[in-house]
């Protein structure tokens, strides 16, 4: 049982692991296509996903209550560091913005001065968004994330709000090029 492979020792247990789950899946996949099929009446599922959808909504509601006040004592206790929360007219979660303690000294001694901005859209039950990341990259490649932001679209409003937060955060943003995908 004991092989090289690629100039290592292939151990008998890693064989049956890996076979072992195979197996077990094989199993659980026959096992569902042989039980009998019952019929779900279409209100009773309604239902059921009306309740879950509720009870989610309540999670979710209780979770947000929570982030303005989480976001309050991060800056009380790193006051370099710059947090925005804005609502819509609802009062419901329009955009957020939340940078690291001390981010214009970090990027002024450890960085290249350029900042890279890019953002990917994230999919979630709650809010569907996207999560735009500002960046900066140190001498030997490496990145630092200087902020983030979670908006509505990566497009010019939401991006030149994101620029008027890093001004925020003590950036001179005529100083030194910004690299984006956008606007």
């Amino acid at each position: 049982w004991q092989t090289l492979r690629n100039g290592g020792v292939k151990k008998k247990s890693d064989f049956f692991s890996r076979h072992q789950f195979s197996f077990r899946w094989r199993f659980l996949a026959s096992l569902a296509f042989s039980l009998p099929t019952t019929t779900i009446p279409r209100t009773s599922l309604t239902r059921s996903i009306n309740i879950i959808r509720k009870w989610v909504r309540s999670v979710l509601a209780e979770s947000y209550l929570r982030f303005p006040n989480y976001l309050r004592r991060y800056v009380e206790g790193n006051p370099s560091a710059v947090a925005s929360l804005q609502v819509d007219d609802h009062g419901c979660f329009y955009r957020t913005f939340i940078s690291i303690p001390h981010a214009y000294e970090t990027f002024v001694k450890l960085c290249i001065p350029i900042l890279f901005i890019d953002g990917c859209f994230s999919r979630c039950p709650s809010y569907d968004g996207t999560i735009i990341l500002i960046n900066a990259k140190t001498g030997n490649g490496g990145a630092i994330p200087l902020a983030i932001a979670w908006v509505p679209s990566e497009s010019v409003e939401h991006l030149s709000w994101v620029l008027l937060m890093i001004q925020r955060c003590k950036f001179d943003l005529q100083s030194f090029p910004i690299f984006t995908d956008r606007g």
